[in-house]
């Protein structure tokens, strides 16, 4: 699923991933609006939240980070930095799982909430 993302700015490529609560476009605001000046900022919406709309829960770890891996290709961005908080980090099996390919890794970032 090529998850509904917010992107912007110009640079590294760098994923926000958002808590359970929250939506890309909702949680990280200040992060981005800084790193938009040298970053490109990407904010997906996770499998379920915003307008990544999805009825398919039964492997959500899993889903989620297949989502993210497929989002980031699509984007054709190669080498991402991930941030991530509660759910966007916390949670290894996305990022494990989005991280697989070695092309598409540079620093995941977690941050426990």
């Amino acid at each position: 699923m090529i998850l509904h993302t917010d992107v912007t700015g110009q640079g590294a490529p760098l994923v926000f991933l958002h808590t359970g609560l929250q939506t890309g476009l909702t949680d990280f605001e200040q992060q981005a609006d800084f790193f938009k000046g040298t970053h490109q900022v990407i904010r997906p919406d996770l499998r379920g939240h915003g307008s990544s709309i999805s009825d398919e829960y039964e492997n959500f770890f899993e889903d989620s980070a297949k989502d993210l891996a497929e989002t980031i290709e699509h984007l054709e961005v190669g080498a991402v930095h991930l941030v991530g908080c509660s759910l966007g980090g916390d949670r290894g099996a996305i990022l494990r799982k989005a991280l697989s390919p070695p092309d598409q890794k540079r620093h995941p970032v977690r941050d426990h909430a």
